[in-house]
């Protein structure tokens, strides 16, 4: 079990700049041809649990996975969720006086993902996939996504006073619902052509604007 331990030397700090930031990733065989695989990363855990306390600001994933042989085809099924909390990944723009988008992002999850996950802080997501070997080189992969997505940004600092706990997602929740298809061939010698599409619809949040598009991709590799 990789356990990497960044910065862990406030222990006994009695004020709110507790700082410690590791993670833990795990993988458990439960059976044959099933795998249960989970992360927990700690931006920052509190040691004193005063009044004044902070808050923790933690993010996890749980993924399960089954696969195994039918009718001399592989079939697999995977699903997985990921939360990341409200004050997760925060870097405040005035702490050090200085700007940090080139450290954390700006903001948009779209245009300029985070460090760590993609989703952002305040948000969580469900997935859920089916994978089948349809020939010896054809592989078939249907999935779907559901996201959640709050005002929590990585500029959304705590500040004593604030509430520790807010309801999760906070604010006006945007929801994103993903269904694609992927189809993969093998063409031997490392070379292989990849297929996606997908639709994607989403509700809600700051703009309450509804939005529903299609998406699509095609990936072609040459191993010459």
């Amino acid at each position: 079990m990789p356990l990497s331990i960044l910065y862990v030397n406030q222990a006994n700090e009695r004020t709110n700049d507790d700082n410690v930031l590791y993670s833990i990733d795990a993988k458990i065989p439960i059976a044959r041809g099933l795998l249960l695989a989970a992360e927990l990363l700690v931006d920052d855990i509190q040691y004193e649990r005063g009044d004044d306390a902070g808050p923790d600001r933690l993010a996890y994933s749980v993924r399960l996975e089954g696969r195994r042989l039918l009718a001399g085809r592989e079939l697999g099924l995977a699903g997985r969720y990921t939360r990341v909390d409200i004050y997760t990944y925060e870097h405040s723009r005035t702490r050090s006086g200085a700007n940090t988008s080139y450290v954390a992002g700006d903001g948009n999850y779209a245009l300029d993902p985070l460090l760590g996950s993609s989703i952002g802080p305040d948000s969580d997501r469900w997935e859920a996939s089916i994978f089948c070997g349809l020939t010896e080189r054809l592989d078939v992969e249907l999935s779907a996504s559901f996201l959640r997505r709050g005002e929590g940004s990585d500029f959304e600092a705590w500040e004593e006073g604030k509430d520790r706990n807010p309801p999760f997602p906070s604010g006006a929740v945007e929801k994103e619902s993903r269904f694609s298809a992927v189809a993969s061939f093998d063409l031997g010698g490392g070379s292989g052509i990849s297929a996606t599409f997908g639709v994607r619809s989403i509700d809600g949040g700051r703009s309450s604007v509804d939005r529903r598009d299609c998406f699509g991709n095609l990936e072609i590799i040459l191993d010459l």
